[in-house]
């Protein structure tokens, strides 16, 4: 098979990212930093845990052919950092790619977006690292 171009080649892309409003955070701090904390313990598990997360990719997407789920499992923890933490660099670069179909989106700042508090909390706490240990 002759391949265009492998999207895993290029810089961080955020694809996927946690999303809510402000009035929820500031009223329920203590509850998003634990589903922040559960999303990046679930990151962990991936990368840590190959065959278990397989099997959930077998059962849950329904995949059986062993080298599609092995390949898709591949595919998407290679780039996936052990950090949620959406980097401004990587935000601009979404913002640029966006602005093509949104010309509005060129005044979006990435503080109006992003609030990293919990996932900085987390990197000083060395929690992400012990999850690796």
């Amino acid at each position: 098979m002759k391949v265009l171009f492998d999207i895993r080649e290029f810089s961080q892309y955020p694809n996927s990212s946690l999303v809510t409003k402000r009035s929820r955070v500031t009223k329920n701090r203590d509850e998003v930093r634990r589903f922040v904390r559960a999303w990046t313990e679930a990151i962990a598990f991936m990368k840590r845990r190959p065959q278990e997360t397989q099997a959930i990719l077998r059962k849950y997407v329904r995949l059986e052919d062993p080298e599609i789920i092995r390949g898709t499992y591949e595919f998407y923890t290679e780039k996936l950092p052990r950090s949620p933490k959406v980097l401004e660099k990587d935000f601009t670069s979404v913002m640029r790619s966006m602005k093509v179909y949104s010309p509005h989106t060129k005044s979006i700042g990435y503080e109006q977006v992003f609030d990293m508090t919990f996932v900085e909390e987390m990197e000083r706490d060395d929690f992400i690292q012990s999850l690796y240990r």
